[in-house]
């Protein structure tokens, strides 16, 4: 991962509960609190380990700061039905972990993947359910759920674990 004070413990609980979060997503477009409040409260204990052994806390406060400003940000397009509710909240759980400067990067990359998402998705609800065709010609797929926890899950994990850089 990008910074040092990770154990391995950590970085497999974030990936775990990553992972959930975009099978949950993908299963039943929903994304559990519990996920989300496991990668708040591990990010507390993180904070309190680096507390006690004297690291900088002021890269942590600047995360914070970022995951407020995401959620700000992210309550805004929920009230618009833009994104769901556990989007958002996983949007912001996951910039707690990330160095506040790769915020741009991960919510880019969320935006990449997401219209790769819905781009397959309407692929395939179109070949499982082809267009009816009317008088101006094929009618666009409507009322279509996309589960971009997924998408967020998978920026998260390719760049908090250095595997994709900007």
């Amino acid at each position: 991962m990008t910074q040092s004070i990770f154990s391995p413990a950590f970085s497999f609980a974030i990936a775990a509960l990553l992972v959930a979060a975009a099978v949950s997503d993908f299963r039943r477009f929903t994304i559990p609190n519990w996920i989300v409040l496991s990668l708040i409260v591990l990010w507390l204990f993180r904070l309190a380990i680096s507390a006690v052994a004297g690291a900088a806390l002021l890269p942590m406060a600047f995360s914070a700061l970022a995951a407020l400003a995401v959620l700000a940000g992210g309550a805004f397009a929920f009230q618009r039905g833009w994104l769901g509710g556990g989007d958002v909240k996983l949007l912001a759980a996951t910039v707690l972990w990330l160095p506040a400067g790769q915020a741009v990067d991960f919510l880019s990359l969320v935006a990449l993947l997401g219209g790769a998402l819905a781009a397959i998705t309407i692929v395939a609800a179109r070949l499982l359910r082809p267009a009816v065709a009317g008088p101006e010609g094929s009618r666009p797929v409507v009322g279509l759920r996309l589960p971009y926890g997924v998408a967020i899950a998978g920026a998260g994990l390719l760049i908090l674990f250095d595997l994709i850089r900007f």
